[in-house]
């Protein structure tokens, strides 16, 4: 799972690069198109931040 989510995370970052390009030389605005890919970028920056969290889990041993 960690591969497909870099391949996706890679092809996305792709996708918005020649968005960019593509809106500036055009001077085309698609909003619905920019809202999906910033809530795409916003799903896999949660899921790496929930898988780190959830690896780095440590059960503390306390003695009293």
């Amino acid at each position: 799972m960690k591969k497909q989510i870099a391949i996706a995370t890679l092809v996305l970052v792709v996708l918005k690069f020649t968005y960019n390009i593509y809106s500036v030389v055009y001077n085309v605005q698609q909003p619905l198109l920019e809202r999906y890919f910033n809530l795409a970028i916003l799903f896999i920056l949660f899921y790496y931040a929930f898988t780190g969290v959830k690896k780095r889990k440590v059960k503390a041993n306390y003695k009293n």
